[in-house]
């Protein structure tokens, strides 16, 4: 929406936000979506976000991009990242 759109970040973060509030909306990990979200808003790239949040369940989670792991351990995010 932010490439086609032109949507700033904020509006797609609170407008997705808001979808996610409402009774009748379901997602696959409505957890992960909510912590992808604010991890965005906190300026992690959405896809790093989501790829990271769906793998909070595992034990660590590994990733050639150095960027994504700054940026996940300084939002002290708690996790075991590994960089390759």
């Amino acid at each position: 929406m932010r490439f086609s759109y032109r949507f700033p970040s904020e509006r797609i973060i609170y407008a997705l936000t808001g979808l996610l509030k409402l009774n009748n909306v379901n997602t696959e990990n409505k957890t992960a979506v909510i912590n992808a979200l604010e991890w965005h808003k906190n300026g992690m790239d959405f896809a790093d976000a989501l790829h990271l949040a769906c793998s909070l369940h595992t034990d660590k989670f590994v990733s050639f991009d150095k960027k994504l792991i700054k940026k996940a351990l300084g939002l002290n995010i708690d996790m075991i990242l590994i960089r390759l």
